[in-house]
């Protein structure tokens, strides 16, 4: 299938920093100084947010990255401008979510405790879900040390002088501890005496694949159209940071992780 190829071309069998397995996507409620409250987040890199914000006056848009786990970014109040910086987490399953107005002799502190709005899913997507459930197999696991992101790099370097070229290409995999995959995106620079050039790709999901591990061995499945179909990608090795996989033709790939 499509998606388990993918994964093999990552990983050749190839597989940023700032990454948070938390995903602050979704519509979030509230009440602040007795005003509801309205929050939208959608997620438009690996680390990126972007959304608005609004209760009965006002209206925010909201840019933010995650960093050590939380949203950090700012609320722009649309009428006046007026810039509001912006603190997220999760606690106990709830956002709790703090702007902070810092101008010169005037610092201003609100907090609200948010609620997650569960999405209503329309008869389509539960039909395509059901389709698209995954039953990892009874013996899988998914072993902590391989939960992250993994990056390959690979280096070709050609002739010396005004002839020397030179590239590297860096591709990367995500393992979420619920056992989904992310594609990381790719990065490509080409250099020479007189040139340097760089092409790059972004994060997206893979919301059909799935990995997990049998003992020392790494799978994949792909589900498409109710169909799956698994790749065993090889016996795994772990140590300082870094990840070899043999596969069954005892070709070797080493990964290393991105902390």
């Amino acid at each position: 299938m499509k998606q388990c190829y993918l994964i093999l071309l990552l990983l050749n069998i190839n597989l940023y920093a700032g990454y948070s397995q938390i995903n602050y996507s979704g519509s979030y409620t509230g009440i602040i100084n007795q005003d509801p409250l309205k929050l939208e987040l959608q997620q438009t890199e690996l680390t990126i947010y972007t959304g608005n914000m609004q209760d009965s006056q006002q209206k925010y848009i909201i840019t933010a990255s995650v960093v050590d786990g939380k949203l950090v970014g700012n609320a722009i109040e649309q009428n006046l401008g007026i810039n509001f910086i912006l603190n997220a987490s999760f606690h106990s399953g709830k956002l709790k979510l703090e702007l902070r107005l810092d101008v010169p002799g005037n610092i201003e502190t609100m907090e609200v405790i948010l609620d997650k709005k569960e999405r209503a899913i329309n008869t389509d997507e539960k039909s395509n879900e059901k389709k698209n459930s995954f039953q990892f197999p009874k013996e899988a696991n998914h072993n902590p040390q391989l939960i992250g992101i993994w990056a390959k790099e690979q280096i070709y370097n050609s002739g010396t002088g005004s002839d020397y070229m030179g590239t590297t290409h860096k591709e990367i995999l995500i393992l979420f501890e619920n056992g989904n995959v992310g594609d990381g995106g790719s990065q490509t620079t080409i250099s020479g005496s007189n040139f340097l050039g760089q092409s790059q790709s972004e994060y997206k999901a893979l919301p059909n694949v799935f990995w997990y591990n049998i003992g020392n061995q790494l799978y994949f499945t792909s589900l498409e159209n109710g169909k799956s179909e698994t790749v065993h990608l090889g016996k795994y090795y772990i140590e300082n940071a870094a990840m070899l996989i043999t596969s069954k033709n005892g070709e070797k790939s080493l990964l290393k992780k991105v902390e």
